[in-house]
């Protein structure tokens, strides 16, 4: 089963590419080759089509976002530089800056099926909710032509005040339609139209450009206030315009940065500006443009696109060739997407995208059997059945972020249980991302994550709801070391030769309370051992291996980040026990369990630890040997990955 996303296509005008971002998974899909020169991707409502204007080979391409593939090329006019689509979906118009022409293309049989000649090199065009209308504009016309889409023909030409020449920036409809907002940066220029008679309402706001240059204009969602953003001298200029006719200007506001393109927020409370010569972005507060947070991105940020999910912008910065992607909450960015050369004009749409690996479901297959007693020398067989963890799965996933807020790459996240079994181990991605998918089996899990370049690990518990998907982020700080204590050390026989696979008991020792199982490690073929993140106190560390007497020792952390080391020989038990227990582990349906763990646990007094472990063979076979005699149980377990149909995968 596919996931939804937010998903960005972007077109790389160098490169002749499109990059596909899924911005809920926070990785790069695909990169799909289109025509020469792709300036802007339009998209269908239905988020089923995104279309690619390559304006320096003079045709479109239409990807098919299921399997994000080209299925068809349309040859269009010279230099197709914008384009609307019907809101039904069924024809897209577009508008050829250097052949001074608009097409109108069917978009289920990719055919062209009216042109019509604008007599101006048309660089703007919007259309009215309904696609009964559209209104385009260009650099050599001073008039706005005014085009019936249903019969692709001129029905006015709405004349511009003066007979110069201008170049537009926005051209922008109110939500209602009643009012079109033109901005031109060449004679610098910002008026209304009243679409219900086309005619150009005054006043007028006639600009020296000496004073201010506009460069581009956003409208509000309720229609009411629209701003145009520019050049003004040295510094840079918002404008705030009420849109009901008469428009009139209700604020403005100076800013020391240059901004080049402007959007609002998806709910509606920050105006953002992408300020290409400082390298930044502002986010102001709407209602209040003295209060903003300037962000720096570095690069040359320009098109601003809202997330139609959560509350995120993406800048595209052909600068650094990647696409930024900040939360409007935090006012932080939040990651970056590496994109092709010469990053342009993208579109996004929810759509489905596949299901990452990282998102495929952990299945914990877990029995623990009741004790039972083995006398010296006693051979005895336990086959058990591994049963199934029932339940919903929930989604653990986040980002870890360094001490300035760039994603950390390659750092370390497990996922463990109280009593220590590892769930899973993953890398973060190249944006700094992680994600475990697993049903619950205990009321608490442990995060633990650790990167070796910052010699720092951070933990936290958290609970995994059915259903759900908790978000859990990490900072590591680079100035900062942990603060837990760690156990180490080297387990030898009486020759001083290593220990291998040697368990390593850890117990918290409260006086007056029974000891607390904090965990085990187990010996590497140098037989060394590490337990971290211990707080301060006393712990008992039980150092156990079949055939051996088993050491116990006694180690107290009592300050922050110390480093404990105990080195133990072990001798080897002059009863020379010889008991053993053996079995096969199979699944619910009788089929054998292959790679199971199998943990073998003695009890003792007030303890219960763990003895030995070892993972089943091929047959679901295992074999614990020179045991000496006690009462044991055990623990099976393994981790299945399920596919979103619920089968092993």
């Amino acid at each position: 089963m596919p996931l939804k996303a937010f998903t960005l296509f972007v077109p790389n005008r160098s490169q002749n590419t499109v990059s596909v971002i899924d911005t809920l998974n926070n990785r790069i899909l695909q990169t799909i080759t289109v025509g020469v020169g792709p300036s802007n991707v339009v998209m269908t409502s239905d988020g089923k089509t995104a279309i690619t204007l390559n304006t320096d080979g003079n045709t479109l391409s239409f990807i098919d976002t299921e399997n994000f593939t080209v299925k068809d090329t349309v040859a269009v006019g010279n230099s197709p530089i914008n384009a609307v689509i019907t809101p039904d979906d069924k024809y897209i118009f577009v508008i050829n800056r250097d052949d001074e022409t608009i097409y109108k293309v069917n978009i289920k049989s990719a055919v062209v099926e009216a042109t019509l000649p604008l007599g101006f090199r048309p660089t703007r065009i919007t259309m009215k909710s309904d696609g009964s209308v559209i209104y385009t504009a260009g650099i050599n016309g001073n008039n706005i032509c005014v085009i019936d889409a249903a019969t692709c023909s001129i029905i006015t030409r709405i004349r511009l005040p003066q007979q110069i020449n201008y170049v537009p920036v926005g051209l922008k409809l109110t939500p209602d339609d009643s009012v079109l907002i033109y901005v031109s940066s060449s004679s610098p220029m910002i008026l209304a139209v009243d679409t219900t008679t086309n005619q150009v309402a005054q006043p007028v706001y006639s600009v020296n450009s000496q004073m201010f240059i506009p460069q581009d204009v956003v409208i509000s969602s309720d229609g009411k206030n629209a701003f145009v953003v520019g050049i003004s001298k040295t510094a840079g200029l918002i404008m705030k315009f009420k849109t009901s006719l008469p428009l009139g200007l209700s604020g403005s506001k100076y800013i020391f940065s240059i901004p080049y393109k402007v959007n609002i927020s998806r709910d509606e409370k920050y105006l953002i500006t992408s300020n290409t010569t400082s390298r930044n972005v502002y986010i102001f507060d709407i209602n209040n443009l003295e209060n903003y947070t300037p962000i720096y991105t570095g690069g040359t940020p320009s098109d601003i696109i809202n997330d139609l999910t959560q509350n995120m912008i993406y800048i595209v910065n052909k600068g650094l060739e990647e696409v930024t992607c900040i939360s409007t909450e935090t006012k932080t960015i939040f990651t970056s997407y590496p994109v092709g050369q010469n990053p342009s004009t993208p579109a996004g749409a929810v759509i489905n995208v596949p299901v990452p690996p990282y998102l495929i479901t952990k299945r914990p297959y877990y029995t623990e059997t009741e004790g039972f007693n083995i006398l010296s020398g006693q051979k005895i067989i336990k086959d058990v059945v591994l049963n199934k963890v029932q339940g919903t799965p929930g989604i653990i996933q986040g980002t870890v972020l360094d001490s300035y807020n760039f994603p950390v790459k390659g750092a370390s996240v497990f996922i463990r249980t109280e009593d220590g079994h590892v769930f899973d181990k993953v890398s973060t991605s190249d944006t700094g991302t992680y994600s475990f998918s697993l049903v619950k089996m205990e009321e608490e899990y442990e995060i633990i994550v650790s990167s070796p370049d910052f010699h720092y690990s951070k933990e936290s518990v958290v609970e995994v709801e059915p259903g759900t998907v908790k978000i859990l982020d990490f900072k590591l700080d680079e100035d900062v070391f942990s603060t837990k204590g760690v156990i180490s050390g080297c387990v030898l026989n009486e020759n001083g030769d290593s220990i291998e696979n040697a368990v390593i008991n850890v117990f918290k020792i409260d006086q007056g309370y029974p000891p607390i199982f904090k965990g085990h490690a187990f010996t590497n073929n140098s037989g060394e051992f590490y337990i971290p993140l211990l707080e301060r106190g006393g712990y008992a560390v039980i150092q156990v291996k079949n055939g051996y007497l088993p050491n116990e020792s006694l180690v107290i952390i009592d300050k922050e980040g110390q480093v404990t080391t105990v080195t133990n020989k072990l001798t080897i038990d002059p009863s020379n026990p010889s008991a053993e227990v053996s079995g096969t582990i199979r699944y619910e349906d009788g089929n054998v369990a292959a790679n199971a763990t199998v943990e073998l646990y003695i009890i003792e007094g007030n303890k219960e630890y763990l003895y030995s472990n070892q993972r089943t063979d091929e047959n679901g076979r295992y074999s614990f040997t020179k045991l000496k005699p006690g009462t044991y149980f055990l623990e099976i377990f393994k981790m299945i990955n399920e596919g979103p149909d619920g089968m092993p995968v």
